[in-house]
């Protein structure tokens, strides 16, 4: 953004997560990585829920896909230098 003296500075505002956003991320911490399928069989999520939420979190760049395997999984930055 640039100001009318002609200078430019960077508006940082922090992104609050929804609890649905915490929770995925929280999940995502233990093993580096989340899937539909585990918020399925451990929260009782339905599976739009799982996806519209780790949808959002792929948006804002949160998460990461991979869909090397046989179910899409969604990693964060750490889960990923752990490999």
């Amino acid at each position: 953004m640039t100001l009318a003296t002609g200078e430019r500075y960077i508006r940082s505002i922090p992104k609050e997560l929804n609890p649905d956003q915490a929770t995925c991320l929280e999940v995502a911490g233990m093993l580096g990585y989340v899937s539909v399928g585990m918020l399925k069989v451990n929260l009782g999520w339905e599976d739009e829920r799982s996806k519209s939420v780790l949808e959002e979190l792929v948006s804002e760049g949160m998460v990461w896909v991979d869909d090397a395997g046989p179910e899409r999984e969604y990693w964060i930055p750490r889960g990923i230098s752990q490999i």
